[in-house]
């Protein structure tokens, strides 16, 4: 009776010992899972931030891409612009050379009239002696 008594004891403790190691079982499956999952959402997460970055780069090419042609636009809207001004600096230049050789022109003709008119004053004086 007592080896009985002693045999449903044991039997009693493994019993519950089996249901404690069940339990630790569950718990550790649960914690596995909620580990996997956590993993899985950390990769997740890298994987999206990636996505992200993958994102944000290729709009930053764009984005330097667009300026560069607005560089290249400008530059060679300023480059046309520097030409058209350097043509009409020549055409400026060209301008007031021809007007310095019409002033030149105008001044001999005014100091040939002068001449024309102190020569006729002269003629006119000596006519008025001579009659």
């Amino acid at each position: 009776m007592k080896w009985k008594f002693t045999y449903n004891e044991n039997e009693n403790i493994l019993k519950k010992k089996q249901e404690q190691l069940i339990h630790i079982d569950n718990q550790l499956k649960k914690k596995n899972i909620h580990h996997k999952n956590s993993k899985n959402n950390n990769m997740s997460s890298t994987n999206s931030n990636k996505n992200l970055s993958n994102i944000h780069i290729q709009t930053l090419k764009t984005q330097i891409d667009m300026i560069n042609d607005n560089i290249a636009n400008d530059t060679q809207m300023y480059d046309e612009k520097i030409q058209q001004l350097e043509n009409n600096i020549n055409s400026a230049q060209n301008d007031i050379e021809f007007l310095n050789s019409q002033i030149e022109e105008i001044k001999k003709n005014i100091e040939n009239i002068s001449l024309d008119i102190k020569k006729m004053r002269r003629q006119k004086k000596k006519n008025k002696f001579s009659s």
